[in-house]
């Protein structure tokens, strides 16, 4: 009997977290009985690595959605890649004057270790292929590329408000300068004249130097509910940072058919299609374009290159004979 273990251990939050809900709403959907999760309620840590490879001994399958692949002898090894950070390097951190914290450090060769006793690599873009095989290049011919999953959005078909409403779904991080993206935003605003609002998901304090700008609104951390509101009274998603593996953002205005505004990059023509208002961020005046052509019509909805249908079937079940339904 095939016996497949799939591994969700990892944060609740962000991105990670908007990963997990999909796995849960796939697993209610899905013959349980044709795989094992385990790890949903459990942190990354030394001792679960160690722990699940037990739990996984004689498994025919081995599944770690989580970046830290399964390592231990026996079954067919896959991993799913998800962050920018353990494959970038020195030089591109200096360059946004980002320092890897001693845990991240420490992750690095443990992560980069695994991806080489993995038979399968999972992507979520191009971009992010081109990083692995930077970093790890015997890896090269096990990448495979596929957008990660996320269901239609609960607002998808609504239209947005009257007012101009500029959505900017990111908190503060160390690797991310968003004080600087909302001036330029705010800035940009200002020189087309036209009079719209950007909504900023953190509290004022994580953005001091910028909160009190006039068409800066900070409302603080929201559940997935609220955020569904907001993305569905928004006319823009701003999404203005580069260095990500994917950005559920992007994916979220594209799948739900709002603009989204961020820089001219290949990763983000990748997810966002024809939904991008792309922009160079050294061109305040290019911003400042891409800002003007918001409005009606909004761009077409595409919810199909994120089926998590089709993401969860390939990745657990591959070529086999086995269906999730």
């Amino acid at each position: 009997m095939v016996r497949i273990v799939v591994d969700q251990a990892g944060s609740p939050h962000g991105g990670a977290g908007r990963f997990r809900r999909e796995l849960v709403d796939y697993t209610q959907r899905a013959h349980e009985s044709l795989f094992q999760v385990i790890g949903l309620h459990t942190f990354l840590t030394p001792q679960w690595l160690a722990e699940r490879e037990v739990r996984a001994a004689g498994a025919s399958q081995k599944i770690a959605l989580n970046n830290a692949s399964f390592v231990a002898p026996g079954g067919e090894k896959t991993v799913v890649l998800q962050n920018v950070i353990h494959f970038s390097n020195r030089a591109e951190q200096k360059s946004i004057g980002y320092s890897p914290s001693l845990r991240m450090r420490l992750q690095v060769p443990i992560i980069r270790a695994g991806a080489l006793r993995a038979d399968r690599i999972i992507v979520p873009t191009t971009e992010m292929l081109k990083r692995v095989s930077r970093a790890l290049p015997s890896t090269q011919n096990r990448i495979e590329v596929k957008a990660l999953p996320l269901s239609p959005p609960a607002w998808i078909g609504t239209e947005p408000k009257e007012e101009t409403v500029i959505l900017l779904p990111q908190t503060p991080q160390r690797y991310k300068p968003l004080a600087f993206h909302v001036q330029r935003l705010h800035d940009a605003i200002e020189l087309v004249g036209k009079d719209a609002t950007i909504i900023c998901t953190c509290n004022p304090e994580e953005l001091p130097k910028v909160a009190l700008l006039p068409r800066v609104t900070c409302i603080g951390r929201q559940t997935h509910e609220q955020m569904d509101a907001w993305y569905g009274r928004a006319q823009a998603v701003y999404f203005p940072t580069t260095y990500e593996s994917f950005g559920y953002p992007v994916a979220e205005a594209r799948a739900g058919g709002r603009w989204l505004l961020g820089q001219d990059t290949e990763q983000n023509r990748e997810i966002a299609g024809r939904a991008l208002l792309g922009y160079d961020v050294t061109d305040i005046e290019s911003l400042a374009e891409a800002v003007s052509q918001i409005g009606d019509p909004q761009p077409q909805p595409e919810p199909e290159p994120f089926d998590p249908e089709r993401f969860f079937n390939d990745v657990i079940f591959g070529n086999s004979n086995l269906q999730a339904h």
